[in-house]
């Protein structure tokens, strides 16, 4: 018997299609996260060293992830890491945007974030459906919903910080 619900009806078909456009799939299970940040350590350190065209430490792709956690808690509303993403300067390049194909791509499901050990809004997280990975860094979410979704996207838009 077939079960229809926002999964097998949204979900996983969309992200099949990022699968399609060479998206990989990142199991919740086996990514190595730095807990402020959310980055898939285990995505971004290669990719980091690819798009360098370096290796890195362990300590040095941790003090990485530190500065990137300390951009991103500035009150700015993300313009010092957007400004860093295209323009790193005197910083670590981040994405590739001359050489795209450099880039690592992943989608991945269900990945929280929010306060450490929280998996509630009322604590401040959210979890949404998938989570667009480039080079380990989360910097797309989708939320989907199923047809005929009571509240529909602006439900679901309310329950994000």
């Amino acid at each position: 018997m077939a079960i229809f619900n926002e999964d097998t009806r949204v979900k996983i078909p969309a992200v099949v299609q990022f699968l399609r456009n060479g998206y990989d799939y990142q199991s919740l299970k086996e990514v190595d996260l730095h807990t402020e940040t959310r980055i898939a350590i285990n995505r971004f350190k290669p990719a980091i060293e690819r798009i360098n065209g370096r290796s890195f430490s362990d300590s040095e792709i941790s003090a990485i992830l530190d500065d990137i956690h300390s951009t991103i808690r500035n009150n700015d509303m993300g313009k010092a890491f957007y400004r860093w993403l295209i323009n790193p300067q005197d910083k670590v390049k981040l994405v590739d945007f001359e050489e795209p194909g450099n880039n690592d791509y992943a989608v991945v499901c269900e990945l929280t974030f929010g306060k450490e050990g929280t998996e509630n809004e009322k604590d401040g997280s959210f979890r949404p459906d998938i989570t667009v990975l480039i080079n380990g860094i989360p910097l797309a979410f989708l939320g989907v919903k199923g047809a005929n979704n009571e509240g529909g996207v602006e439900v679901g838009g309310s329950r994000m910080p």
